[in-house]
Formats: C-alpha cells, sequence, structure tokens
C-alpha cells in the first residue's frame, strides 16, 4: 500500500543551474509579454526559490499571475511583494507540516535556515539551543529522513525547500531564544 516512489531506490538530482533557468524565464516572459525581464529580476527569482523545481515552478505561476492582473512590466519589487505573499499564502501548510516535530527537531531546523553554524554538534550551539550533541544528532538524522533538511557536501545542513526555510525565517526564530 506504500506509493510506488517509496519502493525505489533513492536518487539524489543537483538543482538547475540559476542560468539556464535565467534563460528559459525570459524567454517565456519574451513570448508572453513581449517583454524580457531583466537581470536583476531573474537573480531575485533564483535566489528566493533557491532553484528548487517545485518551487520556482509555482512562484512563476504567480509572477505570471500577478502580471496578468497588473498589466505592468515585472520589476524587482513586484517579484519580491509576490514572494512574500506566496510565502504568506503557504504559512499554514508549511506550519502544518512543521507541527509534527518535536522541540529539539524544530530547534534544530530553525538553527539551519536561520544562522550559518557548522559543527552543528559543537559547543556552541549545544548551548544555543540547550539541546545535547546526541539530542542534536538524533534530530538531524531524523529531520534527514523526513526530507526537510540535506547535507551538502560541504558537510553542512541546508532546508530542502525555500518556503519551509522562509516560514521558519519568519516565524520559529523564536525557538532558539528557548
Amino acid at each position: 500500500s506504500r506509493p510506488l516512489y517509496d519502493l525505489c531506490d533513492w536518487l539524489h538530482v543537483s538543482r538547475i543551474a540559476p542560468d539556464i533557468y535565467h534563460h528559459y524565464i525570459s524567454a517565456i516572459a519574451k513570448k508572453t509579454w513581449k517583454n524580457q525581464l531583466d537581470d536583476t529580476s531573474l537573480q531575485v527569482i533564483t535566489s528566493l526559490s533557491e532553484c528548487h523545481p517545485a518551487t520556482i515552478y509555482r512562484f512563476c505561476e504567480n509572477i505570471w499571475s500577478r502580471h496578468m492582473e497588473d498589466q505592468k512590466d515585472t520589476n524587482k519589487e513586484q517579484i519580491e511583494r509576490v514572494w512574500y505573499d506566496y510565502v504568506h499564502n503557504q504559512r499554514f501548510r508549511i506550519k502544518d507540516k512543521l507541527a509534527h516535530l518535536n522541540n529539539s527537531q524544530l530547534k534544530v531546523l530553525a538553527l539551519i535556515a536561520t544562522q550559518d553554524k557548522n559543527p552543528l554538534t559543537g559547543k556552541h550551539v549545544q548551548i544555543l539551543l540547550n539541546l545535547s550533541g546526541a539530542a542534536i544528532t538524533k534530530a538531524l538524522t531524523q529531520l534527514e529522513e523526513l526530507e526537510l533538511i540535506e547535507q551538502t557536501t560541504d558537510k553542512s545542513y541546508k532546508v530542502i525547500e525555500p518556503l519551509v526555510k522562509a516560514v521558519l525565517n519568519e516565524t520559529y526564530a523564536r525557538y532558539l531564544e528557548k
């Protein structure tokens, strides 16, 4: 009764490079709006979405919808506003996704999303989170299994989904203070 993808081996696929997205998005903008997006706007799109495939697709869909409503040239400020609205609209879905996490997992996830602390099991991080090294390691393992974080090639951790990271930055950073 498990989905087919749960029965397959896990295959890590790297994200598409920003310049490839820039070329594609620019071509679609020119085709649909008869106008290209400037480089700054393209950089904002790929930076905020972190080139996460599902996120960049939905984000661009929101940009295109907003453009069709406003009938104005799309610029950096409008794109940032669309991102803010997109995060705001997805906040409850993300909070539901995070609601089942225990306090240790939430603290570790919030730290990864909001700060660049490595190694995560170091004494300064243990003091900051008020967790033991073993508890942090256990939380990291659990968060990886839940596919909320991944370890990068430099052995640091990052939140996989940019929307989760944005919501954590917006609302869950206070868990680091408790």
